[in-house]
């Protein structure tokens, strides 16, 4: 049994030579781990001899110390050393725990959904980016007889420039600062479904407000430098 159920068995845990389930004897106690790659918490588990009829079973190796070249050299030998032995024997594969680990149909289903994660958290940063750059081209274009006037009472290009891209940063600002308290909220529901993943990634947050502000900007400056060059009559003749 793992310690887990050994504990729940007895709060000191010592159960070796207890019986359970009738005549079957606790021989062993093994740390609790997760047997399931999805699943969060540890739960008690019951380890029981293979039966005599059993069309397959696995053979476990530690090493200490060792290096891939020998790990290599010893997946070779011993399905030779297990032929050796007993011909009637199929090895069907010899591999590293790690990378049997890492080929199974669990850790399939973990990488796909992290790459549509991923994919996901893409297009929504690109859409999100785009319609930034959308509203706030608007909001400049639409301000083009504002610009106009204040380019005919003494105000430069620069001047104009600067004004625009000031109050886009304003917005881009708050905007960021109440989407950041938004996720951060979010945060505490994602963490009972994650396992062994922290939900606030730092470089994952420092890289989308660098590139939502950039957007935010580039929305603000791009508008913002078309109008200032207009000439103010023309811009005046929108109205």
């Amino acid at each position: 049994v793992d310690e887990m159920l050994a504990h729940q068995l007895r709060p000191d845990g010592d159960v070796l030579g207890r019986l359970v389930s009738g005549a079957r004897e606790i021989v062993g106690i093994v740390p609790s781990v997760r047997q399931g790659v999805l699943k969060k918490d540890k739960e008690p588990y019951v380890y029981r001899p293979l039966g005599g009829k059993v069309s397959s079973a696995f053979l476990c190796v530690r090493l200490a110390n060792t290096t891939r070249a020998v790990e290599a050299s010893l997946l070779q030998q011993i399905p030779k050393e297990i032929r050796a032995l007993d011909p009637q024997i199929s090895v069907l594969s010899a591999t590293r725990l790690a990378d049997q680990h890492r080929n199974g149909s669990e850790m399939w289903v973990v990488r796909m959904l992290a790459k549509l994660s991923i994919a996901s958290g893409i297009v929504a940063l690109f859409l999100a980016g785009l319609g930034i750059y959308g509203v706030k081209g608007y909001m400049v274009a639409s301000r083009t007889p504002e610009i106009g006037i204040r380019m005919a009472l003494g105000a430069t290009s620069r001047g104009v420039l600067v004004m625009v891209l000031c109050e886009g940063a304003v917005l881009a600002i708050i905007g960021l600062a109440v989407g950041m308290s938004v996720a951060l909220a979010v945060t505490r529901f994602m963490r009972s479904a994650l396992c062994g993943v922290d939900p606030i990634d730092p470089l994952s947050i420092a890289a989308t407000i660098v590139l939502l502000a950039g957007a935010s900007l580039l929305a603000g400056y791009v508008p913002a430098r078309r109008a200032a060059k207009i000439d103010p009559m023309v811009a005046l003749r929108c109205e």
